[in-house]
This record gives C-alpha cells, sequence and structure tokens, in this order.
C-alpha cells in the first residue's frame, strides 16, 4: 500500500490533456465529465469502484463513437467508389476515418493513462483517497490534559456506537491510539 507515485500523476495529467483537446471536437466533453466525475467521488469516498466504473462509461463511450464513425467512413467511402454521389464523399470518409481512429485512440488511452495507474493503487485509494500523498499524523502529548471529553448521549446512542465513532476517528489518523484507549475508558466508565 504506497501512495500514487509522480509516474501515475505525469500519466493521468497527460490523459486529461488528450481529454481536453478532444473535447474541442465535443466528443470528449462526456470522457472528460466521466473523469472529473471518477476522481471527485474516488478522493471523497475513498472508493476505488469510481475509478473503474468511469473507466467502463469512457470505454463504452469510445466504442460507440468508434462504431458509429467507422460505419460512416465505410458509408462515405463506397459512395465515392461508386460516384453516386458528390466529390466531396472523400473529405467525408476521411473526416469520418480521422475520428475513428481518434475514438480508438481514446480506448487505448483511458486504459495507459487512467485506469491502469490508479488500479496499481487501489489499496491506497480504498484507504486515503487519490489526491493525499502521505498519511495524517496526530502527535498527543502525554504531559498535557486530554482535549478530549466525553460528550452526553444523545436519545438512542449506545456506548458501541460512540465506540465506533472514535474507532473512526482513530482509523482516519485524526486521533492517536493512545487517545483512542483513553475514550474507550471513559466511556466504559459512564456505562
Amino acid at each position: 500500500m504506497s501512495p500514487i507515485s509522480s509516474n501515475a500523476y505525469g500519466r493521468l495529467f497527460v490523459f486529461f490533456l488528450l481529454l481536453l483537446a478532444y473535447s474541442i471536437a465535443i466528443f470528449g466533453i462526456i470522457p472528460m465529465i466521466m473523469l472529473i466525475f471518477g476522481l471527485v467521488m474516488a478522493d471523497r469516498k475513498k472508493d476505488c469502484g469510481f475509478i473503474a466504473f468511469a473507466s467502463r462509461v469512457i470505454d463504452g463511450y469510445a466504442q460507440l463513437l468508434f462504431a458509429l464513425t467507422f460505419l460512416a467512413t465505410a458509408y462515405f467511402t463506397y459512395c465515392y467508389a461508386t460516384e453516386e454521389y458528390y466529390s466531396d464523399d472523400l473529405e467525408q470518409a476521411i473526416v469520418f476515418g480521422i475520428l475513428a481512429l481518434s475514438a480508438l485512440a481514446l480506448m487505448v488511452a483511458q486504459k495507459a493513462l487512467f485506469l491502469e495507474p490508479l488500479s496499481a493503487h487501489n489499496d491506497w485509494i480504498n484507504g486515503h483517497g487519490v489526491f493525499r500523498s502521505s498519511v495524517k499524523t496526530v502527535r498527543s502529548s502525554s504531559n498535557t490534559p486530554s482535549r478530549l471529553k466525553v460528550r452526553k448521549f444523545r436519545t438512542g446512542q449506545s456506548v458501541a456506537d460512540e465506540l465506533l465513532k472514535w474507532g473512526k476517528l482513530r482509523d482516519d489518523g485524526h486521533i492517536s491510539e493512545a487517545e483512542f484507549l483513553e475514550m474507550k475508558d471513559q466511556l466504559l466508565e459512564r456505562r
């Protein structure tokens, strides 16, 4: 479980720039939205599943775009070859051919520059999020009075609920193990 490397961030940035350039042609807006959604939600919820979801949507979108542009390329090429239509059919075939190749490039790039670098750090993302590069540590001084206080229970709240909340604070690095044990003792004394 290691933090996301600068190489992975670099690959992600290159993918973002490629999508930005692709967005100029309007076709890249949906992948850009999914990229941002996947990263923000994975960072906020600390769940790599959002990245996998965004990757599947981007890949599906690119496959659909490839299929449509490939069919359009074939159609305009056929029209140009049979000379049933105008001479600009060749130009349209070339434009749609370029779009088909760019959709194919999007499929490859999203795997190599988006999914692979982040999937290699699944454990880190699931525990810390995407944009955090180190674990937050909290220092506790043993000679200072405790800054933690047991509050009065609200109706329906139990000692177990409070212990779960304090355990989450400890697991997230907001309080130390010693502070958690101190609160546990205080909670169990009030019981």
